[in-house]
């Protein structure tokens, strides 16, 4: 029954929005216009012709549908040809051009005082947006060359979601201000709206989700990170946020863990009983454990395991073996494994059975 009612609003929906244009070419008016006029005509405050409330759980979908054509309907007018010669221009207005409309707005209004500093920053947010339903009309009514007017329609459907998430952000440290952990430390913020509010019932917003979820959240770890003090206050607000376990970056060298959990005591004055999973990588070459050493962040594999690999007349069953090592040297220090097969996954698999043996 549901699925028929959601088919039906989309089918009205694009009923009405056919007629609409239809209406718009021939009177020679923007689509938006049209609806605003309808809107309003058939509203509550005219003719009460529309009333949304006894649509149900059908005027969402209306609204969400429109709502899209309405924001993103000049795309249908861009020349994808042309827009691909003037991508850069795009590309600047949309990165360059949002950061210096927003700082403008912001200060010109700021400075003058003519809003509060936080009303100003969400004014400054909300004119980084052209907009395709201004960009759109504008452009059909004056004669431009292909050049421009496929820069103003790029950049006008692309600048929405871009400044609707810039709104979203500067509307959270409006409401909440400012806070250095809301930027480094958002996964937490993530495990707390888990734990804290769907396990309890309700979403972000506090509105009930019909009942509570029951989700046991993991959160990362790096245990070899060059800073360990910054991991440790990191960690910490993920724990106060609620986080069950952690998953650890892969560590080729076991004795990090171990001055892992010394600095989080000195640091804590307690002793890390967090549950950690350690990610272990079965080697498959000397030059693949270079590649990791030197490009993957946070990754460093000791010379004596670099030696071991290269002069392995057999990788596969040296890295297999180096694996088998490290998990027997992680004993106790950790409490499991996922294993990271690297594409191979027969190599995975004898690494699990090995797995299966220890714990049998």
């Amino acid at each position: 029954m549901e699925e028929a009612a959601v088919i039906s609003a989309v089918a009205l929906v694009g009923l009405a929005v056919a007629l609409v244009n239809l209406i718009a070419s021939r009177l020679r008016l923007p689509p938006p216009l049209i609806y605003l006029a309808v809107g309003v005509i058939g509203g509550r405050s005219v003719t009460s012709f529309f009333h949304p409330d006894e649509l149900g759980h059908i005027f969402p979908i209306f609204l969400e549908v429109l709502v899209g054509l309405l924001v993103f309907e000049g795309a249908f007018a861009i020349n994808v040809r042309y827009l691909r010669r003037v991508g850069g221009v795009v590309r600047n207005l949309l990165t360059v051009g949002l950061v210096v409309t927003f700082v403008s707005a912001t200060l010109l209004t700021g400075v003058l005082g003519v809003l509060p500093w936080r009303t100003a920053m969400m004014f400054g947010a909300l004119v980084t947006v052209t907009g395709p339903t201004v960009i759109g009309p504008l452009v059909r009514e004056t004669r431009l060359n292909d050049r421009v007017r496929s820069v103003l329609l790029g950049e006008g459907v692309l600048i929405d979601p871009l400044g609707a998430i810039l709104a979203i952000i500067v509307l959270h440290f409006a409401i909440t201000g400012f806070h250095i952990d809301d930027i480094w430390w958002a996964p937490s913020r993530l495990i707390g709206v888990i734990k804290q509010g769907m396990n309890a019932g309700v979403d972000m917003a506090g509105h009930s989700i019909g009942m509570p979820s029951s989700f046991t959240v993991g959160c990362a770890l790096n245990m070899a990170a060059d800073d360990l003090d910054r991991e440790i206050r990191i960690l910490r607000s993920k724990i106060r946020a609620g986080a069950d376990f952690a998953l650890g970056q892969a560590i080729f060298e076991p004795g990090r863990i171990r001055r892992f959990r010394q600095r989080y005591e000195q640091l804590c004055g307690s002793a890390f009983d967090l549950p950690v999973l350690m990610a272990v990588m079965p080697l498959r070459s000397h030059r693949q454990a270079r590649f990791l050493h030197n490009e993957v962040p946070g990754i460093a594999i000791p010379d004596g395991i670099m030696r071991r690999i290269a002069a392995a007349s057999d990788p596969l069953e040296t890295g297999l073996q180096i694996a088998q090592d490290l998990i027997d040297q992680m004993s106790g220090l950790i409490q499991g494994a996922y294993i990271i097969p690297s594409g191979d996954y027969d190599l995975g698999a004898e690494l699990v059975a090995y797995l299966k043996r220890g714990a049998g």
